[in-house]
């Protein structure tokens, strides 16, 4: 089981928002809270504001944070998972 603080969309499609909608019928009020569309315009801002500093955001996200996918998946892929 996971249990979800929050979760932050940045930089949804377009359409994003009209699926949202429809999703959130089915959610629950807390989880409905939880889910947050930060949208494109001056997002690492927004997402200073809940404490996700550049320190912590991948550079995708104008963070510092150097991710490469690519590896990391080969190391799973190696490590049997």
């Amino acid at each position: 089981p996971i249990r979800l603080a929050a979760m932050h969309v940045c930089y949804p499609p377009s359409f994003f928002s009209v699926i949202f909608s429809v999703i959130k019928i089915f959610l629950g009020e807390k989880l409905r809270k939880r889910v947050r569309n930060q949208g494109s315009k001056n997002v690492p801002a927004k997402l200073a504001e809940f404490g996700l500093t550049e320190d912590i955001l991948p550079e995708q996200l104008s963070g510092k944070i150097k991710m490469d996918l690519e590896k990391w998946i080969e190391e799973r892929k190696a490590a049997g998972k």
